[in-house]
């Protein structure tokens, strides 16, 4: 039974890391999901399975030689209430992030494609918060290459300065 404890701990300890991992370079990487269902998909899977995989460490217990009763019960008291304070900040985040996440970049036309490479375009971009502004959305073009299925990497871009030859206008 050893053997299984070890494997859903460390299963639950990678979810974790990888989960903020990719939060962390998210944030300060220009990379993006490539679609805005796939970003949904992230915070669901995130804030329901980080208080998930904290719970499942207590199977850490599953593998320890020899604990008395007081020291079992203690581990999993501070599990349970590190688990129930993850998740009660993870709704206060939530929370307050929820009038954030609706002003987003949106991806309008494309403008350029790049003849030597098809996984690059120059698109316009516009960023709004949706049905909480008023204004009219601010418009920026940006060079969008495509990294994987899931994932584009973004970056702005002025288009006076585009070799000529290597980016193709789409709207002629």
């Amino acid at each position: 039974m050893k053997p299984f404890f070890k494997l859903v701990y460390y299963i639950s300890l990678a979810y974790i890391i990888s989960c903020i991992g990719l939060s962390i370079l998210m944030k300060i990487l220009p990379i993006e999901f490539s679609n805005d269902t796939y970003s949904e998909d992230f915070d669901s899977i995130f804030f329901i399975g980080i208080p998930i995989a904290i719970l499942l460490t207590l199977s850490r217990i599953g593998f320890k030689v020899e604990l008395s009763k007081t020291q079992i019960k203690s581990a999993i008291v501070k599990t349970i209430l590190l688990a129930v304070t993850c998740f009660v900040l993870f709704l206060f985040y939530n929370i307050v992030t929820f009038g954030s996440s609706m002003c987003t970049w949106t991806s309008g036309e494309t403008l350029y494609r790049n003849s030597t490479n098809t996984s690059q375009k120059i698109i316009k971009r516009y960023f709004g918060c949706g049905a909480t502004d008023s204004s009219p959305s601010t418009v920026g073009v940006f060079k969008v290459q495509q990294i994987t299925r899931l994932f584009i990497y973004v970056t702005k871009v002025d288009t006076t300065k585009l070799d000529r030859h290597e980016w193709i206008n789409v709207k002629k």
